[in-house]
C-alpha cells in the first residue's frame, strides 16, 4: 500500500470514529493498539454499514409502496393462465383513460388524490396514464421481517463501532506521523540518490525555462526537460496582467482550476466587480468604499501585493 493511499485509509478510519456520537472511553496504551488492524476494522465495518442501510432504505421504501395493497402472495405464473398483476397509482382524473383500455382491473383502494389500481394482462399495458409502480415478487410480511433483520444487524454493526472509538485518540495522534510519512515518501519519489550523483524532479512553467536553463548551465548542472504527457498531473500555475491578477485569489479561495482547464481568474474577477456592484446598489456604501481607495491609493500600489488589488 503507497503512503499516500494509507494515508486516505486512516483518514476514513478517524472521520468514521468521529462521527459517531457517544465514543467509549479512550485507551491510552499504545503497546496494545495495532493501527493497520484498527484501520482495517473499522474500514470493514464501515462498509457493512454503509450497506445493510442502503438495503434497509430500500426495504422501507418498498414496504410503503405496497402497504396500499395489502399483504399477499402470488400465485404461481402457470396457475394464472400466464397472467400477471400490473400496479398503478392513478390520479382520478386520469382513471377514464384506464377504462378506455379495456383491460380487466380493480381498484383496491382510494385516498383523496389517487386510485389504486391493479390491471390483470400478460404483458404489460400500454396507454396507462402513468407509470407502474414496482413492488416485487415478495409478500410484505417477508419484506418487514428482512427489515427487522438488517436493523438488528445495524445495531451489531453500530456495537462494534462503539468498540472500535476508543482507539481514536491514538489514531488520531497516528495521523501526524502517517501525514510525515506520506510527505517523505513524496518527496523521495521526486529524488534519485547513488554514491555522488544526486537527481530532483519537478515542474516548472514553460516561461521560467530559459531562466533554469541558464542557472544549470552556469553552475555545471545537467538538465533535462520535456513536455508534460497525458497521464501526469502537473502543479497549476496561473498568470494574469496586474490588474488582473486579483481574480487569482478569488479562485485559488474556492478551489485551484486543474491543469488541463481553462484559467478562470478574469471571468471571475469581472463578474465579481459586477455582482459586488450589484450588491451595494447603496450609493453610501459605494462613496465610502470609494473614498477609502483614493485614500489609500498610493499605500496600495508601493507594495507588490497591494497593486494586487487596484489596477496601476
Amino acid at each position: 500500500m503507497s503512503g499516500a493511499l494509507e494515508l486516505v485509509q486512516f483518514q476514513l478510519t478517524l472521520q468514521f470514529l468521529r462521527e459517531y456520537p457517544h465514543r467509549r472511553r479512550q485507551s491510552r496504551d499504545i503497546s496494545r493498539f495495532d493501527a493497520l488492524e484498527v484501520e482495517r476494522k473499522t474500514l470493514d465495518v464501515r462498509r457493512r454499514l454503509l450497506e445493510f442501510t442502503d438495503e434497509r432504505d430500500f426495504l422501507i421504501k418498498r414496504i410503503q409502496d405496497m402497504r396500499p395493497w395489502g399483504d399477499f402472495v402470488f400465485s404461481p405464473l402457470h396457475e394464472m393462465g400466464n397472467l400477471r398483476f400490473w400496479f398503478y397509482v392513478v390520479p382520478h382524473r386520469d382513471m377514464p383513460k384506464v377504462a378506455e383500455l379495456g383491460l380487466p382491473y380493480e381498484i383496491v383502494k382510494k385516498d383523496n388524490r389517487n386510485s389504486y389500481v391493479v390491471v390483470i394482462s400478460e404483458n404489460e399495458p400500454e396507454g396507462m396514464p402513468v407509470n407502474r409502480t414496482h413492488i416485487g415478487y415478495q409478500p410484505r410480511h417477508v419484506l418487514e421481517a428482512l427489515l427487522e433483520d438488517v436493523e438488528l444487524a445495524i445495531e451489531d454493526v453500530q456495537a462494534e463501532r462503539a468498540y472500535l472509538t476508543r482507539w481514536y485518540t491514538l489514531i488520531k495522534d497516528n495521523i501526524a506521523t502517517l501525514e510525515d510519512q506520506a510527505a517523505l515518501t513524496a518527496a523521495l519519489n521526486q529524488t534519485y540518490t547513488r554514491h555522488e550523483m544526486f537527481g530532483l524532479r519537478g515542474w516548472v512553467p514553460q516561461n521560467r525555462l530559459p531562466q533554469l536553463t541558464d542557472y544549470a548551465r552556469r553552475h555545471r548542472v545537467h538538465i533535462d526537460t520535456r513536455e508534460a504527457e497525458p497521464d501526469d498531473n502537473p502543479p497549476t500555475c496561473m498568470e494574469n496582467p496586474s490588474w488582473l491578477s486579483a481574480g487569482e485569489d478569488l479562485v485559488n479561495f474556492y478551489m485551484t482550476p486543474g491543469y488541463r482547464t481553462w484559467a478562470p481568474s478574469p471571468v471571475v474577477f469581472i463578474s465579481f466587480a459586477l455582482f459586488f456592484a450589484m450588491i451595494l446598489a447603496d450609493a453610501g456604501y459605494a462613496l465610502l468604499l470609494g473614498t477609502l481607495l483614493l485614500f489609500f491609493w498610493r499605500k496600495m500600489g508601493a507594495s507588490r501585493a497591494g497593486r494586487r488589488f487596484r489596477p496601476p
